[in-house]
């Protein structure tokens, strides 16, 4: 089972990090994070909670391909896989 978090617009992601870890120990195999175009940079976001859940997958929602380059994409694809 997978769970989104940080929905909408956010000033602050920090509730999100708390709400992986409080993810992974009701046992979700999943996080859900998406991105919204001037408020959440997916990139940093996902940093962000790699750092905080052990056993919970990171699932990106980006925005529309032609927003980013796809070696741009790739890039942080690389960089977020586990």
């Amino acid at each position: 089972m997978n769970s989104y978090i940080l929905p909408g617009r956010l000033a602050d992601v920090h509730d999100g990090l708390q709400h992986a870890v409080e993810g992974e120990h009701i046992g979700l195999s999943g996080i859900f994070v998406s991105e919204r175009w001037e408020t959440k940079e997916i990139a940093s976001v996902m940093g962000a909670l790699s750092r905080s859940p052990d056993r919970v997958g990171l699932l990106a929602g980006v925005n529309h391909f032609g927003t980013s380059h796809p070696v741009v994409l790739a890039g942080m694809a690389q960089l977020c896989r586990r």
